[in-house]
């Protein structure tokens, strides 16, 4: 069963494994929203082939500050094998991109976003 119609589009987005990989990047921006209470700080420990990321999720409220934490290990998917993971499967057309508003894709970009024709 074909989940995409004959003249569908299908869009991907992920981090940017290529800049994370190359850039031995360990740490991303942490994400604040002091007005909501929430912070989320994202760590990567690198391996051979495999990337863990780490969570650590501060609830800030009135009373106390609960802090949750996650750690799972990732593939690094990158462009290369998301481009050709996608002709594979029988696209036509594979676009890709470094942010929703369609900047061209490049390693540096902080996003891969794959649009793929079928």
């Amino acid at each position: 069963m074909d989940v995409i119609a004959e003249d569908g589009v299908f869009i991907i987005q992920t981090v940017n494994y290529d800049r994370i990989l190359q850039q031995n990047i360990t740490e991303l921006p942490v994400i604040d929203l002091p007005d909501k209470g929430i912070s989320f700080k994202r760590t990567y420990d690198h391996f051979e082939d495999k990337i863990k990321f780490n969570g650590i999720l501060s609830v800030n409220s009135p009373t106390e500050t609960q802090t949750f934490t996650n750690s799972v290990e990732l593939y690094p998917f990158v462009s290369d094998e998301l481009n050709e993971g996608l002709k594979l499967a029988g696209f036509k057309q594979v676009q890709l991109f470094g942010d929703f508003k369609g900047a061209e894709y490049t390693p540096d970009s902080p996003a891969l976003i794959g649009v793929a024709h079928k």
